[in-house]
């Protein structure tokens, strides 16, 4: 499995351009395989996006359909971003793929494209070239201008909540943000959105008016619908927290609206609910390194802006009691108490590490001053398992990994070793 591909040259993990111009001129050169693929649901938002569509897959694969899914970032293995039809993209065909990319690109004039642009042209090759009856397309950051959004006529669009992140590539006004989320819309496609605070939906509903798209909105349902949406959610998920429940309402709602196109029961659409399987998001791990040093039970959740924190922190009030020790690691770019600050119980013992091998990481004791004021009970360590061996001295009934899906990706892979 492939850590880091080959190309392009990798820059960090926000190694994002917006703008579709390069990714147009470099796709025209390969025959335009964004034109040939399976139909298309393509997601954006804040949070909730891989959520929802690992909610859909579970669907779409129990009542038989192939799935392709592409997401974004990674956990431990590139593979993980490129599945094609249900299976994680082997070592030769992403190879060969990403090869065909960087010749194309590198003919002249030459057309410099960033990590994640040349990627995602590697992955619609993929995806053209290997059949499949649906395509799930997770936007990379925003929507209007990523590299995704070249798909023109997508059987249906997903937008989740919308909040504040990524603010240094889509500005500080929530409603900027949401402007470039719904540049996923497109005429004639339905457009499925999550709840969203009502000047984010109003603004939704008059991009879907102004194109020609029919909105339905979750927190807007007609009687029948919420009625028949949620009796369709198990009473026990399989991605733990409260919101997950709303992201499989979601994930149910366009089943159910999208059943003209690929029928799926009622059934099909619960089984499959409760069969979703989404890593690094409240995930426990029990087996491995990490799991028999521990004295505790360990999970895993990449929360890494205000609303996810917002959600874990009802997760720990509501399931965990309090009775847990934080490791917390996140990106320099963060603000810590904005984060961590949802946290209600100012005794918790945070313990501050900072994510390994990762320039773009707070350094912990950067992460332990900016907290301290607030959370008296907060040390660092100088890594994973040292952070662990430090937490069963408190001798909580959980620890609880937190603050950037790069960390949970490396707590997974040095779980593994």
């Amino acid at each position: 499995m492939v850590a880091i591909p080959h190309w392009p040259p990798f820059a960090g993990v926000r190694d994002i351009t917006l703008g579709l111009e390069r990714v147009t001129a470099a796709l025209q050169r390969l025959d335009n395989p964004h034109q040939k693929l399976p139909p298309v649901i393509h997601v954006a938002g804040t949070n909730g996006k891989g959520s929802v569509m690992a909610f859909l897959r579970a669907i779409l694969e129990h009542a038989g359909y192939g799935c392709h899914v592409y997401t974004s970032p990674h956990l431990v293995e590139f593979n993980e971003r490129v599945v094609l039809s249900g299976k994680l993209i082997a070592d030769d065909v992403l190879y060969d793929a990403l090869e065909r990319c960087r010749e194309a690109s590198a003919q002249v004039p030459a057309i410099p494209l960033s990590f994640f642009e040349g990627t995602t042209l590697a992955a619609f090759l993929a995806f053209a070239e290997s059949p499949a009856d649906v395509l799930l397309l997770e936007t990379g950051l925003g929507g209007r201008l990523d590299a995704t959004n070249v798909v023109s006529s997508p059987l249906c669009t997903v937008i989740t909540p919308i909040g504040m992140d990524h603010q240094d590539y889509l500005g500080n006004d929530l409603l900027k943000i949401a402007a470039e989320k719904a540049g996923i819309m497109k005429r004639g496609a339905p457009c499925f959105v999550g709840h969203q605070s009502a000047d984010v939906l109003k603004l939704l509903e008059n991009k879907a008016s102004d194109i020609g798209c029919e909105i339905t909105s979750l927190q807007y349902l007609s009687e029948n619908e919420r009625e028949r949406i949620p009796a369709l959610i198990p009473d026990k998920l399989p991605l733990p927290g409260e919101h997950q429940r709303e992201n499989a309402a979601l994930a149910a709602l366009v089943a159910k609206e999208l059943a003209k196109k690929l029928p799926v029961t009622d059934q099909q659409i619960k089984a499959g609910l409760s069969k979703a399987c989404w890593p690094g998001r409240l995930q426990r791990i029990e087996q491995g390194k990490l799991a028999e040093l521990a004295n505790a039970a360990i999970w895993l959740d990449g929360a890494h802006n205000v609303p996810a924190w917002q959600g874990l922190a009802e997760f720990i009030d509501t399931e965990l009691c309090h009775d847990v020790v934080l490791i917390v690691g996140m990106l320099a770019n963060r603000k810590p108490l904005e984060l961590v600050g949802q946290v209600r119980e100012r005794e918790t013992p945070i313990i501050a590490v900072a994510i390994p091998d990762d320039p773009a990481s707070l350094p912990a004791e950067t992460l332990k001053k900016s907290l301290a004021g607030s959370y008296p009970n907060i040390v660092t360590a100088a890594g994973i398992t040292e952070a662990v061996t430090m937490a069963n001295q408190y001798n909580k009934a959980h620890i609880l990994f937190a603050g950037s899906l790069h960390l949970i990706g490396c707590v997974l892979a040095e779980s593994n070793k």
